[in-house]
C-alpha cells in the first residue's frame, strides 16, 4: 500500500525565533498540501475535493483560522 506521509523539517522549525504566531505560514501549509496530492491544473476543484480538505486541515492544524473580513 502506497501511503504518503507529512515530512516537517526540524530543524528549520526549531532555528525560528519564537513568537506568538503559528509556526508554519498559511503559503507554507498551501504549499505542502499541493505537494501531497496528484492535481490537475486548469480543472476546477470542489469544496470536497482532497486538496481542499488538506489545505484546510493543514491551515487548522497549524494553528490558523479563516474568518470573513
Amino acid at each position: 500500500m502506497n501511503q504518503r506521509r507529512l515530512i516537517i523539517d526540524d530543524l528549520a522549525l526549531i532555528l525560528r525565533k519564537p513568537r506568538a504566531a503559528p509556526m508554519v505560514e498559511p503559503s507554507e501549509v498551501i504549499a505542502i498540501a499541493l505537494s501531497m496530492v496528484r492535481w490537475t491544473p486548469g480543472r476546477l476543484h470542489g469544496p470536497d475535493d482532497r486538496i481542499v480538505q488538506l489545505i484546510l486541515r493543514g491551515l487548522r492544524e497549524a494553528g490558523w483560522k479563516i474568518e470573513p473580513i
